[in-house]
């Protein structure tokens, strides 16, 4: 199951994609919270209450029709590691590093797909780089 975050007036929602369009999760007659945030917060509950969502149906919209957002609008916390592979070692022309090197990232920065990635004032230039973001809805070592 793909939960996503999405806009479509009168606001910003949570919602399943589906093969059809976007299930939007407000309109399925179950009392869901309306962010990703505090959905994942239910833990197991609330994927039991979105998977009564979804059998019992509600609006479906079409893809096109939204603006899809980040899954979690301003997360509590965003962790990266730095120089974590070899052809960025190399481009950086440092050493890889003995251990993991972990850094935050502000969590502004988290944006949706397709939206502008603004460039700060005091930046003359991008880094490009894939990104991969995992949402972690439970609690680990």
């Amino acid at each position: 199951m793909k939960l996503v975050t999405f806009d479509k007036q009168p606001g910003t929602r949570i919602g399943v994609w589906t093969d059809a369009g976007i299930l939007d999760l407000s309109t399925c007659g179950v009392a869901l919270p309306g962010d990703m945030l505090s959905l994942i917060e239910m833990g197991e509950r609330g994927m039991e209450l979105v998977r009564e969502a979804v059998s019992k149906g509600g609006t479906v919209i079409s893809a096109d029709g939204v603006h899809l957002r980040q899954p979690i609008i301003r997360p509590p916390k965003i962790l990266a590691i730095a120089l974590n592979y070899a052809e960025h070692v190399a481009e950086s022309a440092t050493q890889k590093p003995a251990v993991q090197m972990w850094f935050n990232k502000q969590s502004t920065c988290a944006v949706g797909p397709y939206d502008p990635i603004a460039l700060p004032v005091v930046s003359d230039k991008l880094d490009y780089e894939g990104e991969l973001g995992v949402v972690i809805g439970k609690r680990c070592r």
